[in-house]
């Protein structure tokens, strides 16, 4: 009577061991449990600090954006599905949970398997989306990173409908008592999963070095564009430790303890993809917070003249500040969103925030303009004889004066209306 009412572990022990099932041994649960808090905590931080910058510096919406919120809200559910897992029994011995646990814990890991490719899917987009658009002057390169995203979605689509329809009926993935289940080798699906995310990685570290290398900028900046850019290639590694744990797991014996490396790793993966999608806004933010740490220390009768400048330049025609004036142009145009060159440029480079400024004088010309600093004592971003040559047909800056791939009509400062035309 006592024997048979004892729960049955969900697989025999070792030779020699006695299953605890009340006090489990801890294989890696404490340690599961906290990276994947951790996890979760740096990629909310993270978020935070992204959607702080959208909504009082950039507010201007990108495709990355909406991609980078999907990609979020499926890491925090992909962590989500793996505390389950915890609950019923990841990170114990596999012969120190129930039969009973051991069903529920793989009905989750059915549920993480399905969220695990969107979350996957939409943070390597973003990245992608991000080194598109900021080398969008590269047209080719650009064009072929669109075409790779439509590429890793058609590759993808088959791999989670895979993933989905994994168990014929699928109730048998997790429900070993239904004997005449018919299952794909869900290893291979992994398998061809992290194959085609090594890839991706793999463009994600090249693509930002080769196009940054190429151009006629200082060294230093190559290093932190680059870097910038391409730190979402770290995750390759990852990835390739991914597989080699996969196949050194294939015909492990404690399946629930050596998931605890797959749980993390993974989860790191995802976590590192979106700390690196943030590093472009957040290097905008310190450089906020470094121009206002500076006027802060700034002499009182320094702020009081550049003040004064600032209004003056305001109500002149000739000049017009970044902050705020829209001036309709010949053509009807408006500049509302001038910041954005500043908060491009901040964003990429870490320098100052400008304020763009144009000359009247000088020809009448909107094509003589500069982006000079704010205390007006540096040289602004864009040299002030740009020619028509220097414009693609399609009317980006060729990526030796201007790399951040914005058109000519979104580059200079409102144009100036003459109120006789």
């Amino acid at each position: 009577m006592t024997d048979s009412a004892e729960p049955l572990g969900a697989a025999p022990p070792p030779p020699g061991v006695v299953p605890d099932f009340d006090n489990p041994a801890d294989a890696g649960f404490l340690a599961d449990r906290a990276g994947l808090l951790t996890f979760a905590s740096l990629a909310t931080v993270f978020f935070i600090l992204r959607c702080y910058v959208k909504i009082f510096i950039s507010p201007r919406m990108m495709a990355e954006d909406w991609t980078f919120m999907i990609a979020w809200a499926s890491l925090i559910a992909f962590i989500s599905t793996v505390l389950m897992m915890t609950h019923y029994g990841d990170g114990h011995h596999i012969w120190e949970i129930t039969k009973e646990e051991f069903t529920t814990l793989r009905k989750w890991l059915y549920i993480r398997s399905l969220i695990f490719g969107p979350a996957s899917y939409f943070t390597k987009v973003t990245l992608l989306l991000i080194i598109a658009r900021v080398f969008s002057v590269r047209e080719q390169i650009s064009r072929a990173i669109y075409i790779y995203i439509w590429v890793l979605l058609i590759c993808f689509l088959p791999i989670q409908v895979m993933k989905t329809a994994i168990c014929t009926p699928i109730r048998g993935f997790w429900d070993l008592s239904v004997h005449n289940a018919r299952c794909l080798d869900h290893r291979h699906l992994f398998v061809a999963d992290r194959s085609l995310s090594i890839i991706t990685d793999i463009l994600i570290l090249v693509i930002p070095i080769v196009v940054t290398w190429s151009m006629n900028v200082p060294i230093r900046k190559k290093i932190k564009i680059a870097v910038l850019l391409g730190a979402g290639g770290i995750a390759t590694a990852i990835n390739c430790f991914q597989l080699w744990k996969v196949v050194l797991y294939a015909r492990s014996d404690d399946a629930t303890s050596d998931m605890v490396v797959l749980d993390l790793t993974i989860t790191a993966e995802l976590t590192i993809g979106l700390m690196c999608a943030c590093l472009p806004p957040i290097n905008l933010l310190l450089q906020r917070l470094r121009s206002a740490k500076a006027d802060c220390n700034m002499p009182h009768p320094e702020k009081r003249a550049l003040w004064k400048l600032g209004r003056l330049e305001r109500s002149h025609k000739g000049v017009s500040s970044t902050w705020g004036d829209s001036v309709i142009t010949r053509r009807g145009t408006t500049y509302d969103d001038m910041s954005d060159v500043d908060v491009e440029m901040a964003m990429l480079t870490g320098r100052p925030l400008t304020v763009a400024s144009a000359d009247a004088s000088k020809h009448g010309s909107n094509m003589n303009r500069s982006l000079n600093s704010l205390d007006r004592r540096t040289e602004g971003w864009l040299s002030s004889d740009i020619q028509r040559e220097e414009l693609t047909p399609s009317g980006i800056l060729v990526p030796d004066r201007i790399w951040d791939g914005l058109t000519i009509d979104r580059v200079g400062p409102p144009r100036i209306v003459s109120e006789h035309q």
